[in-house]
């Protein structure tokens, strides 16, 4: 049931794989997840699934769990056993950069600036923070009507990073461990590079069908899958590596640049 609970959701951005804390975090909901593992919604979306697979998940599940509140999966008993799995965050949460952002993100600051923060902060939880939100966000600006730039920002900030170590302390992996720190450490790295992929490739596809060259970018995930083994993550960093010409340049700094003066133009005069 994993695949269909708050551990596998876009929403809960504390959490993925064996990297993140103990506890998850809603930020749909803004509550608490005990027991992440064994809640869901309506609103679920998918961190293992790529924005088209993701969008058709989240239809069916909206049809079967209410949008509007985290209900249990199993049985009955099952929840009864699991008391206390959400609750209101109560001020008890330990001192914590990211958590803190997450808490805030939404109301105080724009969720841009917010993303940009966690951008800021080392660290695989960051980064894993700023991926989830980014491709919540960048799918519902799209359902708005919005085009591809709307995650440029996000998306410059990804690839710039796409093919570098994910930086993994020991205090990122949330136990208990099931198998050798080795493996752990192995999952949570591929983890991590797989999910930089697949925002790419969020954006990639809605740059592709508006004719834009950054549309390449789709077909990242699946090209990888292909070239390498799953959970082999120094094997993807060397692929990505002999592939980097290709991608880095469907949004170069310079590209980067000009697209970011256009908008900020685009922006004054419709201000105007």
């Amino acid at each position: 049931m994993i695949p269909l609970s708050c551990l596998n959701c876009c929403h809960n951005p504390l959490q993925l794989g064996p990297l993140g804390t103990q506890f998850g975090y809603c930020t749909r909901h803004r509550l608490v997840l005990n027991h992440p593992q064994a809640t869901t919604c309506g609103q679920l979306l998918r961190k293992d699934l790529l924005a088209e697979s993701a969008s058709r998940e989240n239809h069916l599940h909206a049809a079967a769990f209410s949008t509007d509140r985290i209900v249990f999966l199993g049985t009955r008993k099952q929840a009864t056993a699991l008391k206390g799995a959400v609750e209101k965050p109560n001020g008890q949460m330990p001192a914590d950069a990211i958590v803190e952002e997450l808490q805030n993100y939404g109301s105080l600051d724009s969720k841009i600036g917010s993303m940009a923060v966690l951008h800021r902060i080392p660290g695989a939880r960051a980064e894993v923070a700023m991926l989830s939100l980014s491709r919540a966000y960048f799918r519902n600006c799209v359902a708005n009507g919005g085009s591809w730039t709307a995650g440029i920002h996000l998306l410059y900030w990804t690839l710039r990073r796409l093919d570098e170590e994910p930086e993994i302390n020991a205090t990122d992996l949330r136990g208990p461990i099931p198998y050798s720190l080795t493996h752990t450490l192995a999952v949570a790295r591929w983890s991590l590079l797989a999910f930089r992929l697949a925002f790419v490739s969020d954006v990639g596809r809605v740059a592709a069908a508006e004719g834009d060259r950054a549309g390449r970018l789709a077909r990242l995930p699946e090209q990888a899958a292909r070239a390498t083994l799953p959970v082999r993550p120094d094997a993807l960093l060397a692929w990505l590596a002999t592939k980097k010409g290709a991608w880095s340049s469907a949004l170069s700094p310079h590209r980067y640049g000009q697209l970011r003066e256009k908008l900020h133009r685009d922006d004054a005069e419709g201000a105007a």
